[in-house]
């Protein structure tokens, strides 16, 4: 009986040791009260970068760009037309010239609208099928497809798009920035 315990035993220790992160609701989806950073680069050096476990990424030489800013977690009914979604219950802010309408829930999270200020120039974009950004939840290994529909009218053109994405979690490490 000892020895079948320490089996046990040396069988748990190693999973607990190879065991690989997983992105899970809710702790790993925006959220009303969120914050974050935002700075674009050029993407000059993303090419070929390393997949796999325990991969290290290093962006300490990225060149950064124009744009930055705060995005902010809101609550859907303070955003212009926040009404237009009412499945959304996560609004992004993005220096108050941009508006991601989300719907986060515990099998992953999904765009249904945007908003967007040019100058004199607003574009409400939404999506008659949800696009799926996340499902939860998602581990080293998995990967979804998903096709999504939407259409937008801005200064009296109409925009309609529909497409497909596939999402793979090929790798996972540590981010150098």
């Amino acid at each position: 009986m000892k020895k079948l315990n320490l089996f046990a035993c040396c069988i748990f220790i190693t999973a607990t040791l190879t065991a690989q992160p997983s992105l899970q609701y809710p702790q790993n989806a925006p959220a009303v009260g969120d914050l974050s950073e935002i700075q674009f680069v050029s993407p000059a050096g993303l090419s070929h970068l390393p997949t796999g476990p325990d991969v290290t990424w290093v962006f300490s030489d990225l060149i950064p760009l124009g744009s930055s800013g705060t995005i902010e977690g809101i609550d859907p009914a303070s955003a212009p037309n926040g009404n237009l979604f009412p499945e959304c219950n996560v609004a992004l802010n993005w220096n108050d010239t941009s508006y991601s309408y989300l719907m986060v829930d515990g099998t992953g999270f999904y765009y249904v609208g945007n908003q967007l200020s040019l100058g004199i120039y607003n574009v409400t974009y939404n999506y008659s099928n949800s696009r799926k950004y996340l499902e939860y939840p998602f581990t080293y290994g998995d990967a979804f497809t998903d096709t999504y529909k939407g259409s937008a009218a801005a200064t009296g053109v109409d925009i309609s798009v529909t497409g497909s994405s596939a999402v793979t979690a090929h790798a996972y490490g540590t981010l150098i920035l």
